[in-house]
């Protein structure tokens, strides 16, 4: 079995690449896409934002409601309106914020790892180097 049969075959038996599942929702995401590239861009950077201005004084509950505000914000950005809600739920908490974050991270990550890898494994089949080609198609 060649090196791209075994590549397909793995990304046949993998769910979709650009479905992120949380909280029991389905969220599409393809970052290799433009126009979800920039809406993703476009939320970090008003994540990154209103970060600088969550208020760190004051009572514990305008600081929580504060950064839950922003991570709904972030996900209403990315994947629509109303997505903030199914992504977080009812309650208002941090931990569930962060859980929620890091999650789509690492979903994140691992759509830019896809991308790399595929990149790579073309390169060296399809690539100018015919050292590379007949080394990638020996092993």
């Amino acid at each position: 079995m060649s090196q791209n049969d075994e590549l397909r075959d793995e990304m046949m038996s993998q769910k979709n690449p650009n479905i992120w599942e949380y909280n029991g929702n389905t969220f599409e995401l393809d970052v290799g896409d433009a126009e979800d590239a920039e809406h993703l861009e476009n939320a970090f950077k008003r994540l990154e934002a209103a970060e600088k201005t969550v208020k760190r004084d004051g009572s514990l509950a305008e600081i929580v409601c504060a950064y839950d505000s922003m991570f709904r914000t972030l996900y209403d950005d990315i994947f629509g309106e109303g997505a903030g809600d199914m992504v977080l739920g009812e309650r208002r908490n941090i931990d569930n914020c962060n859980a929620s974050y890091e999650s789509l991270l690492t979903f994140i990550e691992g759509q830019n790892a896809h991308f790399i890898q595929r990149t790579e494994s073309l390169t060296a089949r399809y690539g100018s180097n015919r050292a590379q080609r007949r080394a990638y198609r020996r092993g």
